[in-house]
């Protein structure tokens, strides 16, 4: 399975630096500017503790066609794209970003839920959010129960990845 990170030059280099990508991010971190209880799912497998990951995504293509790419490369800067290759798969969590995908949500609910929370202009309330984020949250599974079926995978990395398993594209 080919996983892939984005990251700015500056990471990159710190990467290569420190022969590792480290874990960076929390999951509330990532989650909590969308919708409330951010970590369902997540604590559903770890419990509460504060796990940090790094995010990946599989099936570059789908992320673009229901919307997710873009705005990823913007909060990543985008420049530097990673292929991991991981040896380690131990916790690895992967969710499928296809119900709270602005593409998703317009088709279902008629309005783009993930971009209407990051400007402030969807309503935190609204009961088919909920639903959305709910499918997105509940669909969190280990990558060693995964079978390939997820129209969005995005892929939730918590180890240390030796920079000999990186290659930059």
């Amino acid at each position: 399975m080919k996983i892939y990170h984005f990251t700015s030059e500056q990471n990159w280099n710190q990467i290569q630096e420190e022969w590792a990508l480290f874990p960076s991010s929390t999951y509330r971190n990532i989650s909590n500017h969308l919708a409330p209880h951010p970590s369902i799912g997540i604590s559903r497998i770890y419990g509460s503790g504060m796990k940090q990951f790094n995010v990946a995504l599989q099936n570059e293509s789908a992320w673009e066609e229901y919307g997710l790419l873009k705005t990823l490369l913007n909060h990543t800067t985008g420049k530097i794209k990673l292929e991991l290759d991981m040896k380690n798969k131990e916790g690895i969590l992967v969710r499928d970003h296809v119900h709270f995908s602005p593409k998703r949500t317009k088709e279902l609910y008629g309005e783009d839920f993930f971009h209407g929370l990051i400007s402030g202009s969807s309503s935190r309330d609204n009961k088919d959010l909920h639903d959305a984020m709910g499918m997105y949250y509940n669909s969190t599974i280990k990558l060693e129960d995964y079978s390939g079926n997820y129209n969005v995978p995005e892929i939730w990395i918590p180890n240390r990845i030796p920079l000999s398993e990186i290659i930059e594209r």
